[in-house]
């Protein structure tokens, strides 16, 4: 575990189980099972699944995925194994179609690729901060094909409650063991699943957006690039409205999105213009912004984030 030091008050705790840093602000827990951020409050803000939680019947048995993820107000936006979709969890990223030293799909779909003995594997928590106004840690993963590593995973996650919601900055860094190429497709990669017990309406910047659905076998049905695209909840059972957004990083490849409202799925794709092609050793860096929120969109702040980013 490494602690940064260099906020104003910072403790670290070894555990039996695991680590943590603990803040004035933000607290972090980490368990072989789990990691834990929470707020000033000692609310839960995010939960990162190393393995799939006990209890959960996944078809598929990957962890490196967030769930809950909740808004302000405490309340989850994150959809785990939907009825629609037994392999979605949370937000997750993954690809169903990879062509390496092996054939691969870590998405869990199965249609192109084979998804038996393809699993991601949590490896470490190196590094867990907390300060007064962020909580960060790194996760380390192994994308193993039978007993064959395809892809080294590191994630930055760096977690912080400010203005109008949670956001989670999110640095994926994959690294393929051989060239591997990830064919033009209509969805996968990095996927924000809701909750889907209420009625949902997309938001870009320009406003509530009315396009046609999104068919998940034609790439050409995507929506358009934007710097980012927004769902509202109005939860049927709870009488209140929560939201979820994902702002797309300008320096990630050109990205269609796969917005599959129905099924409650912001999914920014990179390869829905055309195929990538990954090298060997090479390392290759996603970064999206999650963020959750309570009531209407924020639009405001919302583009003041993507503003930070150069948008």
């Amino acid at each position: 575990m490494k602690i940064n030091g260099t906020c104003a008050i910072i403790a670290a705790i070894v555990l039996a189980l695991g680590a943590g840093a603990y803040a004035e602000g933000y607290a972090v827990n980490v368990t072989p099972e789990r990691v834990e951020v929470e707020g000033s409050d000692g609310a839960e803000v995010l939960v990162y699944n190393r393995i799939v939680p006990e209890g959960v019947d996944l078809t598929v048995d990957s962890g490196g995925f967030f769930h809950p993820f909740n808004t302000p107000e405490g309340v989850a936006v994150t959809g785990l194994r939907p009825e629609d979709h037994l392999y979605h969890r949370g937000i997750f990223m993954a690809w169903f179609e990879m062509h390496g030293e092996l054939e691969a799909d870590f998405w869990g779909w199965g249609e192109h690729a084979p998804t038996e003995d393809r699993v991601i594997m949590s490896r470490a928590i190196p590094e867990v901060t907390a300060a007064t106004d962020e909580a960060r840690f790194t996760a380390e993963n192994e994308w193993v094909a039978e007993d064959t590593v395809m892809v080294h995973e590191r994630l930055e996650a760096t977690v912080r409650q400010m203005g109008e919601g949670n956001v989670a900055d999110l640095v994926y860094t994959i690294t393929p063991t051989a060239d591997t190429t990830l064919p033009q497709r209509a969805f996968s990669g990095f996927c924000f699943r809701t909750r889907i017990d209420g009625a949902i309406q997309p938001h870009d910047p320009d406003g509530e957006v009315d396009l046609p659905a999104v068919s998940h076998v034609d790439p050409e049905s995507n929506w358009p690039a934007q710097p980012w695209y927004a769902y509202t909840i109005v939860l049927e059972d709870e009488d209140s409205e929560i939201g979820a957004a994902v702002i797309d990083h300008p320096d990630n490849p050109e990205s269609h999105w796969h917005n599959s409202v129905g099924i409650g799925m912001l999914n920014p794709v990179i390869v829905s213009p055309s195929e990538i092609q990954l090298q060997a050793g090479e390392p290759f860096t996603l970064r999206y912004r999650a963020v959750t929120f309570d009531g209407d969109v924020p639009v405001e702040f919302l583009n003041g984030l993507a503003e930070e980013w150069g948008h």
